[in-house]
C-alpha cells in the first residue's frame, strides 16, 4: 500500500514540475539553511502577467471594453517592461504581494461590490426620476398605491383645504 502512495506522490510531484514550476528556487547555503535565489526576469515578467489577466478578468464584466485593452500580448508586454523598473526599485514581486496582500485582496471584492452598488444606486435615481416624471405628466401622485397596489389619484380642486376667508 505504502508503495502505491509514494507512485502516486512521484507522479503528482511530477505533473506539479511540469505545470508549475516554482518561481524561485532553494539552494543550499553555508550554515545549511536554505536561501531562496532570485527568480530571472522573465519569470517575473510571466508571473506580473499572469496577474494583471487575473485582474483584467475580474474587471472584463464591469467594463467589457477592458478585454480588447488589456491582451494577453499587452500584459505580457507591460510586464516585460515593469520588471526592469521594480529591480530598479528593489521590489519584487513576492515581496509586494506579501506586503499588500491583504489590501490586494479587499480591492478584489470591494471594487467589484462598490460598482455594483454605485450601478444599482443610479438605477434608484433614474427609475425615481422617471416615475416623477410620469407624475408631473399625469398630474396625479404615483408614489402612493391603494390596497390593491393600483395608483391612487386624487381629483384636482382648485379650492384651497382651510377656508381663508372669516365665516359670517
Amino acid at each position: 500500500m505504502t508503495g502505491d502512495l509514494d507512485n502516486l506522490a512521484a507522479a503528482a510531484a511530477a505533473v506539479d514540475a511540469e505545470v508549475a514550476p516554482p518561481a524561485a528556487q532553494f539552494v543550499a547555503g553555508e550554515d545549511t539553511q536554505l536561501e531562496q535565489v532570485a527568480p530571472t526576469a522573465e519569470v517575473e515578467a510571466a508571473e506580473l502577467a499572469a496577474i494583471l489577466q487575473a485582474m483584467t478578468s475580474l474587471f472584463v464584466p464591469l467594463f467589457p471594453s477592458l478585454a480588447a485593452v488589456y491582451t494577453p500580448e499587452a500584459c505580457r508586454s507591460l510586464a516585460a517592461a515593469t520588471v526592469p523598473f521594480m529591480r530598479k526599485r528593489g521590489w519584487t514581486l513576492p515581496g509586494i504581494m506579501a506586503a499588500w496582500a491583504e489590501e490586494i485582496a479587499l480591492a478584489v471584492v470591494a471594487f467589484p461590490l462598490a460598482f455594483a452598488t454605485w450601478t444599482a444606486v443610479n438605477a434608484d435615481i433614474a427609475q425615481a426620476k422617471a416615475k416623477a416624471d410620469k407624475k408631473d405628466a399625469a398630474g396625479i401622485d404615483l408614489s402612493r398605491s391603494g390596497s390593491s397596489g393600483e395608483p391612487v389619484s386624487l381629483p384636482k380642486n382648485d379650492k384651497p383645504a382651510i377656508p381663508t376667508e372669516p365665516r359670517a
